[in-house]
């Protein structure tokens, strides 16, 4: 993007940002702010917009999903409370759900919450999931010590790990932690973070997201996120596009106060964020292939 690209985009979006959520997105995906001079996406909004970093995200997820549904979605402006339930699913599902809440809508007349009852039924469960460790209905997953001396080896301490509990922390030793009854989405992130996020939908991908965009926002100066191998979501995607992977040999064990240890049943992958990648592959080297897209040095 040109500068004077992202200052067209800047005057159209100040004008209606609602309205021009679309050169929103492309501002943030082709990094306009940069060519306009600033050091993250957090500093252009501040100085530009004068609106939340919070109100601006959930433009640029809407949108993101308009985007998405675009083939079916007529001509016009989404209000961007009936897009942010769709936030919850992945593209294929948000297409299908938007679809339905168009076709069910009482009297024609889409609404926020109607769109909601729509996600509800698709999830069968009627309720938002609790933020959790889990990947099955009886455990809560915590990270192998041996693989915690790694993070911080790279890293050379944790200052938040923003989805634990005071076991998990325990061996993780994060200066700051937040459990589920924090609600880590919910907290301002900082620092050398350490991420073993909940891995059912759609935490994982809400967790994920937020690692990457605080990442690129300066506000988190590196991070190692810790994720199963899931090659066919758009959120595993939207990391192994920019950003180291450690592919780990074999399942990682992982420990509960529960009882022994539990072994994964896939395997797991380590991402780094952050702008020392030969020391991460030099350390995480021992536990599997490293691989990279982009050099970020």
């Amino acid at each position: 993007m040109s500068g004077d690209e992202a200052r067209e985009c800047v005057v159209s979006i100040k004008a209606s940002v609602g309205r021009a959520r679309n050169l929103l997105l492309d501002l943030y995906e082709r990094e306009g702010w940069r060519v306009l001079g600033y050091s993250s996406w957090r500093e252009c909004v501040a100085n530009e917009f004068g609106q939340s970093q919070a109100y601006l995200y959930n433009q640029l997820q809407a949108a993101q999903i308009e985007r998405n549904i675009s083939s079916i979605e007529e001509k016009g402006i989404v209000p961007e409370s009936q897009l942010r339930p769709l936030q919850q699913l992945e593209p294929d599902q948000q297409c299908e759900v938007w679809a339905k809440a168009n076709e069910t809508a009482p009297n024609g007349k889409i609404t926020a919450a109607h769109v909601q009852s729509v996600v509800d039924e698709m999830r069968g469960n009627g309720h938002k999931p609790e933020i959790i460790h889990v990947s099955d209905d009886s455990y809560e997953w915590y990270t192998p010590i041996e693989y915690i001396d790694a993070v911080r080896e790279v890293m050379g301490w944790i200052s938040l790990d923003p989805a634990s509990c005071e076991e998990a922390n325990g061996v993780v030793g994060a200066e700051t932690f937040f459990t589920k009854e924090d609600d880590g989405l919910a907290q301002d992130w900082f620092g050398h973070v350490f991420l073993n996020p909940p891995y059912n939908m759609p935490l994982v991908a809400q967790f994920t997201a937020r690692a990457i965009r605080e990442y690129e926002n300066a506000d988190v100066e590196e991070a190692i996120v810790l994720v199963n191998n899931a090659t066919d979501a758009t959120w595993f995607h939207a990391l192994l596009d920019k950003y180291q992977a450690c592919f780990t040999r074999g399942r990682l064990k992982f420990w509960t106060v529960e009882g022994p240890n539990l072994g994964a049943r896939q395997g797991q992958v380590f991402f780094y964020l952050g702008r020392n990648p030969s020391k991460f592959t030099e350390i995480f080297s021992q536990f599997g292939i490293v691989v990279c897209k982009y050099d970020h040095q």
